[in-house]
This record gives C-alpha cells, structure tokens and sequence, in this order.
C-alpha cells in the first residue's frame, strides 16, 4: 500500500479542498472554534470530527501537503486492519463448518490485499477532501468490529456459565465492547453521515 500511494503524497489541492481545507474558517482558524458551533451545523454538512483532523493537520503544518496525505494515508491502513479482523472474525464464526476457520487467515490477507490496493480506492487515499468518507469507514468498522467482539462475548458466556460464575471479567468486557460500538458509531456519524445505515448493516 504504500508503494502504491507513495507518490501521491506530494498531490495538489484539489477541487473541493478549497472549501473543506483551505478557506475552511474552522480549519485555518479564522473563525474561533467552538465544538457547540461545529456540530450545530452537522445537518449543514459541517461534519465536525473530519473538520478537526483538518485543523490538527492544519496546526502542527499549515497547508503543507504533504501532512494530509499521510494522515489520510493511516486511516487507510488502520481501515485495511480492521477489514483483516471483521473478515477473521466472521470465518472463525460459530455459526459457520469447522472448515472455515482454516481458511480464516488467507481469506482475511487476500481481502485486506484488495480492499488496500483496489483502484477504486485512489479517490478516498489520495484526495483530501474524500478523508469524511474514509474516516467515517474508519469509525463505521470499529463500531461493527465492537459489536461483533461484543455478541461473540456474549455467545462465550452462554457456553461457559460456570466460568462466568467465577469472574466478572467477561460481562464487563462485553458492555464495555458494546459501549465502544456506540461511541465509534457517533463519532463515524460526526466523520460523515453516511454511517447513519450503521444499524442496519449490524
């Protein structure tokens, strides 16, 4: 992947840039932030938590390019790392042959692999602007990976009453996945408002 996107990392601005990034007063600090403010406007389409990285990237290197091609550039891989544990996850499933589970690790490479290195991609890496839609996939997938991590604790404890008896580990771990389910999923709705499906797709 990163051979694949090293040399966009040196990429212009581009066509909506201008609004989300550069005259954004949020971002360059020309209007005084106010979380309050910015997320008042969320139906407007302030999407206030990808506005935030901006303004970060925008603090620590002004309009250095450079900065917001990488930074969008890890949540690409972040969002490839957690493809690899939804897939492992769900092929390892009790629900499905024995025989899955084999499979579980080459299947989980080879899907990171194409949704790391698709062509379809190139738009979400290396554009800036296109950081709602990757970090809302970002906070989307930790919802689901939580949820999903929540449900098999709760599968597991029903398998094992008399463990659970003993310690209260696993129900505190599994209202704690449940709880970061819910944060993730307010905060890829924050990114961009495509994670309103979130309950659906659960």
């Amino acid at each position: 992947a990163l051979f694949a996107y090293s040399r966009t990392f040196n990429g212009e601005f581009q066509f909506d840039d201008d609004i989300s990034v550069i005259e954004n007063p949020y971002v360059n600090g020309a209007s005084k932030f106010s979380w309050h403010n910015l997320a008042g406007s969320i139906g407007n389409g302030a999407r206030p938590f990808t506005t935030i990285t901006f303004a970060l990237n925008y603090a620590l290197g002004g309009l250095d390019v450079r900065l917001y091609h990488l930074t969008n550039f890890i949540i690409h891989i972040f969002n490839g790392a957690l493809i690899f544990s939804i897939v492992l996850l769900t092929m390892r499933s009790p629900k499905l042959p024995a025989c899955y589970a084999d499979r579980a690790l080459s299947v989980a490479l080879i899907s990171t692999a194409i949704f790391l290195l698709h062509p379809v991609q190139t738009e979400a890496v290396s554009y800036i602007s296109q950081r709602y839609e990757s970090l809302a996939s970002l906070f989307y997938l930790c919802s689901l990976l939580a949820y999903i991590e929540a449900r098999l604790a709760g599968q597991q404890r029903a398998m094992s009453n008399e463990q659970i008896a003993e310690s209260n580990e696993l129900p505190t771990t599994r209202y704690t996945l449940y709880a970061a389910s819910i944060i993730s999923g307010i905060l890829a709705i924050y990114s961009k408002e495509i994670a309103i499906t979130l309950p659906v797709v659960m």
